[in-house]
């Protein structure tokens, strides 16, 4: 959803949480500690949706989403994308059938319902700019550390669900294709 729609405060808290690196890792590590895992959920398998740009990733992440068997981040999660069940808890969450045309001007209308390509966030803050070049985007491994904090990652949007039949994560990020030989794995 456009910043048009954000008082000063709002955008104020957007800049800090996703901007500030020390504030977004702080946010995940106070995340892995607050949440107390159920022994007795058991993630299925995660959804990756990646594609080329205007390919049609949204529409297909969408569609998957609305089966209700996935649990994908959406506006409500934002700014603290990286500890979504602590933000839960904190924040007002307010439902709202309003829709806006997303940013992209394609059509395509949001709402704070909406599942949304906000992972991005986590690959930013763990691996810097190793996949960003001067004039293109980089194929990179995965390193066995980061791998490790996006199944802890994974695994903590997938117990931010409102429904059980929500277990299964599902991303849509088109920078995916960058790192696809390591999400395999």
């Amino acid at each position: 959803m456009s910043g048009s729609g954000y008082n000063f405060l709002s955008r104020v808290l957007h800049r800090m949480a996703l901007q500030s690196k020390v504030i977004a890792e702080v946010s995940f590590d106070l995340e892995n500690m607050l949440v107390k895992r159920d022994q007795s959920f058991e993630p299925g398998a995660p959804a990756f949706v990646s594609g080329l740009a205007r390919s049609g990733t949204t529409i297909l992440m969408r569609y998957l989403y609305e089966t209700g068997l996935f649990r994908s981040l959406t506006y409500h999660d934002m700014p603290f994308v990286l500890m979504p069940n602590t933000w839960k808890k904190i924040a007002k969450r307010k439902s709202s059938t309003e829709l806006k045309e997303r940013a992209h001007k394609d059509g395509i209308m949001v709402g704070v319902d909406s599942p949304e390509a906000f992972e991005e966030v986590f690959w930013r803050v763990f691996t810097g700019g190793d996949y960003i070049g001067e004039d293109r985007l980089k194929l990179y491994p995965i390193d066995d550390e980061v791998s490790e904090k996006f199944k802890t990652y994974i695994e903590l949007v997938s117990l931010s669900s409102d429904s059980p039949t929500q277990n299964r994560y599902l991303s849509k990020n088109n920078n995916n294709i960058l790192r696809f030989a390591s999400l395999q794995k």
